[in-house]
């Protein structure tokens, strides 16, 4: 008896939501259109923007903690903190502080108005282990209005991170470091070098072995390994910048496509306005009747 008393309270319910509909189906149809043609009029109306997506990657992390991965003996490029300074870009375009982002970024007020949205985002990636992982690029996601400045905004953002003076003093201190590195290794190998010419031959340890893996290749030649040591270094110089872009933003040639998103959502929410309606004519009517 009760299953059979759930069915039929479930059977009201439903045949109760359907007469609803069905006896305001011409009020709900002309909410949903004049959701529809409000929706269309709007992006007609709205200015049109460009949209763009730039690829980076930032040693910030590194320069901070010259963290390696114990694993893979990689260097560790968290992007979080990179992120979080471009954001600060990104809460002054939503509070339109238009002024102070052409200060920071070294540009005209007429370039930095024409900002709709900017926003930089990490990137990630499932491991072996079904494990998110950071990778260490990230992307900034650029809305303009004006694709002619697009190229300005992108050197604009290398203006606002190389000058920053947090940034700078650790990529600072990393160049100095590494080339007083760099310039003991030289000096390591130069008296290297001399001993083994003052020997005449080699001595015990200083020998070149070697040895090949299908990962990677190993010596036990003290100098030779002074010598990779010192190109690593140099390479890490060259290659670690506070910021880097691999791949630059396009410079879109036509306006966002927003139509059908503002429709849709113009669309919903008059629906819901039509269901709103609905619902209160059916309650006054139900008053009215008890009275």
């Amino acid at each position: 008896m009760k299953q059979q008393s759930n069915e039929l309270d479930l059977s009201l319910f439903f045949s109760s939501i359907y007469r609803f509909f069905y006896k305001n189906s011409r009020l709900l149809l002309a909410f949903i259109l004049l959701g529809a043609i409000l929706g269309f009029v709007y992006n007609t109306i709205s200015k049109p923007y460009y949209k763009s997506t730039a690829y980076a990657t930032s040693a910030l992390s590194y320069f901070e903690t010259e963290e390696v991965d114990y694993k893979s003996n990689k260097i560790i490029l968290d992007q979080q903190a990179m992120v979080d300074i471009i954001n600060e870009i990104s809460r002054l375009v939503d509070e339109d502080e238009m002024d102070v982002v052409a200060r920071k970024l070294n540009l005209s007020l007429e370039v930095t108005n024409s900002i709709r949205y900017i926003e930089a985002e990490e990137l990630f990636f499932v491991d072996g282990e079904n494990i998110q992982q950071k990778r260490d690029k990230f992307q900034i996601v650029l809305e303009v209005y004006n694709n002619d400045y697009i190229r300005d905004i992108e050197k604009g953002i290398e203006y606002f991170v190389n000058n920053n003076s947090y940034i700078q003093k650790y990529y600072q201190l990393h160049l100095d470091q590494s080339n007083q590195l760099v310039d003991r290794i030289s000096r390591e190998i130069d008296d290297l070098k001399r001993v083994r010419d003052q020997a005449g031959e080699k001595s015990a340890g200083d020998y070149s072995e070697i040895k090949m893996s299908n990962q990677h290749s190993q010596t036990d030649n003290q100098i030779i390994n002074l010598f990779i040591k010192q190109q690593q270094i140099a390479k890490y110089t060259l290659l670690l910048k506070p910021i880097e872009f691999f791949e630059k933003f396009a410079v879109a040639e036509k306006p966002a496509n927003r139509v059908w998103i503002r429709i849709g959502v113009m669309t919903a929410i008059f629906f819901m306005l039509g269901i709103i309606v609905g619902l209160i004519r059916f309650y006054n009517t139900r008053i009215k009747a008890e009275k």
